[in-house]
């Protein structure tokens, strides 16, 4: 947690509230609602949310309140947890895991407009959302886009929960109203609401238009989609969104997440759609654990949050070129993310929002049963449109699906594959296989190349392997602390990190903290993500020594001749200088050999 954040959350909420939290916020409990830990030893396992594996690396230890992940490094207690996956400030996962307990908070003072630009676009954009709704229920021309909504088959109560609005035909009808409350309009124009033209004129992003608000996770304002409603329709884009701020990067968002993400755990599998009425339609008819990709093809950063809640992904896009386009188009991602992702496919001219208005929801669901896998319905697209009647069209299709193929880490669903390539373009599969390989097969790195060697296998050296054990020592029988804070000078660590891990426990240690508010302040206090990384690890360590005592002391021992050594290497050096600006060069053996026996 950065400093600035906890000068400001010191002045609102004490040191016992957080303790509370923290204590009432079982760690194993908060991390099952995201994977699903399994008991080993003391220790619980499960399969990493930050980051793709199948083997299971990420440790969590309910006693001492602890996470870490030995294959992407992510660790850090239950806070550090929260906000890595929901990515929440740290005030914010404070509110977040009280909220969850059921512990009331004070009240956080409205955001002011020295507090920073994100809060302020924050703030902007709960003006605008409160604007828009009332432009769509209290506003003369409101009636407009209520009928446009209604006439999209919405109740006033679908309405309602989206919190849709409607942006009038005036050019400057929101910009006048930021006006009268004292928001300065380059501020709205850097939250993406309106643009200034280049004789300086402010207006409206968004004009004549039904307003869809974008919601981040925790459910705060981030962004906004626009669908003209308008005559001359062809002449204006259909769709617009805000532009990407400070904020809002559309890439790294799925709309309706803020609502869907209990029904998407409690369901085990999500349906990602692409606009906004095919999500808010489903929704409508009972199907809540849904997401919109906001018109793009899925990215990376939302595959990895969708990981989060499930591993079961049902794409839903529409039926005509550019749907299947869509799905197409992220493959090596989709196969690279470890997620298990079928593709439902609508009728040609259908979308989710025209099919669940046409058949209703008993069919869709029906349907659902009929999805195909990814790779599958891969296959099928690309064979169907480079062909295989010739050889030529059936090697510029294999071009296209065996660098697909070579993403599918399963080599028995591999294999499937491959025999359904076979089959339908009339290729023995071990032609294929071979093929496959061939054109996978990674060159050799001769023995002593530097590529040889593996990032974290290498042992540190002497010096920082002791610092590291000194640690451990300090974690294990914490009356070492007391020990080491007498025995031992901080600056005489070599490795920066392993420093700042001594001084945060020797902090905490001084104020009175132990067990778990020593941890958890020396957590707070680091500012690196690598060093919390490292205490993690080393809370998470379970040795044993057979003497304490004797490993204690040999690590003081280590770490303070390197203090000597500096010593040393300074003395020496003001020896070597006197006997240079005095020139006495025949004494600076004597003086040298004086020096090194007084030291010995």
């Amino acid at each position: 947690m950065g400093m600035a954040w906890r000068r400001v959350l010191t002045r609102v909420i004490e040191d016992r509230l957080l303790d509370e939290i923290r204590q009432r916020s079982n760690i194993v409990e908060i991390i099952s609602g995201y994977v699903t830990p399994q008991p080993s030893g003391r220790n619980y396992k499960a399969l990493c949310p930050f980051h793709s594996e199948k083997t299971p690396s990420l440790i969590i230890n309910p006693e001492r309140e602890i996470f870490h992940c030995f294959g992407c490094g992510a660790g850090g207690n239950v806070f550090n947890f929260i906000m890595k996956i929901e990515r929440l400030s740290f005030p914010e996962t404070v509110k977040f895991l009280a909220e969850k307990q059921g512990i009331k908070l004070p009240q956080f003072s409205p955001p002011r407009v020295d507090e920073g630009k994100r809060e302020r676009f924050y703030t902007i954009n709960q003006l605008a959302v409160d604007f828009f709704k009332r432009q769509l229920w209290s506003s003369p021309g409101g009636e407009k886009g209520r009928a446009y909504l209604q006439g999209r088959g919405l109740t006033t109560d679908t309405i309602k929960l989206f919190q849709l609005g409607y942006a009038g035909e005036g050019w400057d009808n929101f910009t006048k109203h930021i006006t009268r409350q004292g928001i300065p309009l380059e501020m709205a124009v850097g939250a993406g609401l309106i643009n200034k033209s280049d004789g300086d004129r402010y207006y409206d992003l968004f004009r004549n238009r039904v307003i869809f608000p974008i919601s981040d996770i925790t459910g705060r304002f981030i962004g906004f989609g626009g669908r003209w409603i308008g005559d001359a329709e062809a002449k204006y884009p259909k769709y617009i969104n805000s532009p990407e701020t400070l904020i809002y990067k559309k890439s790294n968002n799925l709309y309706g997440l803020n609502l869907a993400r209990e029904a998407i755990r409690k369901e085990g599998h999500v349906f990602v759609v692409e606009g906004y009425f095919d999500l808010i339609t489903l929704v409508q008819n009972s199907i809540s654990n849904v997401v919109a990709s906001l018109g793009t093809a899925l990215t990376q950063e939302q595959l990895k949050i969708l990981r989060r809640y499930t591993n079961n992904v049902i794409l839903v896009f529409d039926g005509d070129t550019a749907g299947r386009a869509a799905i197409v188009k992220k493959a090596e991602s989709i196969l690279e993310s470890n997620l298990w992702v079928k593709v439902l496919p609508l009728p040609s001219g259908d979308d989710p929002d025209s099919f669940m208005r046409r058949y209703g929801q008993e069919t869709f669901l029906a349907e659902k049963d009929k999805a195909l896998p990814y790779m599958e319905y891969l296959i099928n697209i690309i064979l169907e449109e480079k062909g295989y009647s010739s050889l030529e069209r059936k090697l510029g299709s294999l071009d296209t699906l065996l660098p697909l193929l070579s993403k599918v880490t399963n080599q028995v669903e591999q294999m499937a594959y491959l025999s359904c390539i076979a089959d339908k373009i009339k290729i023995p599969p071990t032609t294929l296989l071979a093929e496959l390989k061939k054109r996978t097969l990674k060159p050799q790195v001769a023995k002593g190349s530097q590529n040889n060697i593996v990032s974290g296998t290498l042992k540190p050296d002497k010096q920082v392997y002791a610092e590291q054990e000194l640690i451990l020592l300090a974690l294990k029988d914490e009356e070492m602390l007391s020990r080491i804070h007498q025995a031992l000078c901080p600056d005489n660590f070599k490795d920066p990190d392993m420093r700042e891990i001594i001084l945060a426990l020797l902090k905490g240690f001084q104020e009175g903290h132990r067990k778990q508010k020593l941890w958890n302040n020396a957590m707070e206090a680091l500012l690196l993500e690598r060093q919390k990384s490292l205490l993690s690890q080393f809370l998470i360590d379970d040795r044993e020594y057979d003497d304490k005592e004797k490993a204690l002391e040999d690590c003081l021992k280590i770490i303070n001749q390197r203090g000597l050594s500096r010593a040393n290497a300074t003395v020496l050096e003001n020896v070597y200088r006197e006997a240079i600006l005095s020139e006495q060069y025949d004494k600076y053996d004597e003086l040298q050999r004086k020096y090194i026996e007084h030291f010995r």
